[in-house]
């Protein structure tokens, strides 16, 4: 188990360290703030439209590029 822990705190912590944004950490983050007053309804969709946007791109070529490289079937010649 705490191997699996160890495993993905890395990932999600580097993640966050580099300033990334995700849309669902964000529809929570976001609202919280408006919630306290020091932010508005179109900062949150302005903010939301771009940050999924850009998870939709990152996911479908990162993603997808490193399922693509880690399975591919590899040519052996004899």
């Amino acid at each position: 188990m705490s191997g699996k822990i160890l495993g993905i705190w890395f990932p999600v912590m580097t993640f966050v360290a580099i300033g990334f944004q995700h849309s669902v950490a964000n529809a929570f983050v976001i609202p919280a703030a408006i919630f306290e007053g020091c932010a508005n309804w179109s900062d949150f969709l302005a903010n939301f439209f771009h940050v999924y946007v850009g998870n939709m791109i990152g996911g479908a070529i990162f993603v997808s590029a490193f399922y693509y490289l880690a399975f591919r079937e590899k040519e052996y010649t004899v």
